[in-house]
């Protein structure tokens, strides 16, 4: 959950099992056969994972074609995020405990989690995300002091403590697509391009973390086109965004290359076309 690297290369592999899929199951009428061009669409965490697919796609699966990505209201600046999810309560704290929890395998960190979470969520709540991919009960009625250390706490004063937090703040900061250390390849492929969408009116990823996200992924060279729909919610953006979504992948696929006066242009909140 929120873990850029394994996500990505999962969903690469599924690219890669599709296609092996269709070359063993080829039917009497006729031979499907898969192209090596595909485009990454993700909303929420998937809104994290898709760039995060941007990212590794080139050092990971050099021989697909990627064309282009929609990430819609994505934690892109995963320290911003966490940094207001640990001084208050929000609704996006008990994503930064799923967060700590679920990477703990993958980073070999599962006997650290005393250092951020209050006994006994420690055990209680890998336990829970294992058994439901969600906290379930373990947070119900807690506020933050009992959830969380109060060395983490205090560390959520400023960005910069955060980060200096042993062994945790570098598993955001290396989850953070602002702040990965990881290099990011050129796209080669005309036409190529990053649509990033967020909702005006999201309560879960905070639009004013994402608007200054884009700024800072665009200053550090990733070109996107920017999109925020006008009043919609977290889950919202993305549904009233669709016709704007299959047409920006319709033109990738076709080549068409985004006018380079609409990169990196961040403009106000409008009305998206599937809004009711």
């Amino acid at each position: 959950y929120l873990a850029g690297q394994p996500t990505a290369m999962a969903s690469l592999d599924a690219v890669r099992a599709a296609a092996k899929h269709l070359a063993r199951n080829r039917t009497e009428a006729g031979v499907a056969c898969a192209g090596t061009r595909f485009a990454t669409v993700g909303g929420s965490q998937g809104g994290h994972a898709a760039p995060w697919v941007d990212r590794l796609a080139p050092y990971y699966a050099p021989e697909l074609r990627h064309m282009g990505v929609v990430t819609t209201v994505p934690p892109s600046d995963l320290v911003g995020h966490a940094v207001r999810a640990l001084r208050a309560a929000v609704p996006a704290s008990a994503n930064m405990a799923a967060f700590f929890s679920a990477t703990s395998d993958w980073y070999g960190t599962r006997d650290k989690l005393g250092d951020v979470f209050v006994p006994p969520l420690d055990k209680d709540l890998p336990a829970a995300m294992a058994a439901g991919c969600d906290p379930g009960d373990t947070l119900k009625g807690k506020d933050l002091s009992m959830i969380f250390t109060k060395g983490l706490l205090d560390a959520a004063a400023s960005r910069e403590a955060l980060l200096a937090f042993p062994t945790f703040g570098c598993l955001v900061r290396e989850n953070g697509l602002t702040t990965t250390p990881l290099a990011r390849v050129a796209p080669q492929e005309p036409g190529y391009g990053v649509l990033f969408v967020l909702g005006e009116s999201d309560t879960l990823v905070d639009p004013g973390v994402e608007r200054t996200a884009f700024d800072m992924l665009c200053a550090q060279g990733m070109g996107m086109q920017y999109l925020e729909c006008a009043g919609a919610s977290h889950t919202k953006a993305t549904t009233w965004a669709m016709p704007e979504i299959v047409d920006y992948i319709a033109d990738r696929f076709a080549g068409k290359v985004p006018a380079a006066a609409s990169l990196c242009q961040r403009g106000p909140a409008v009305k998206c076309r599937a809004t009711p």
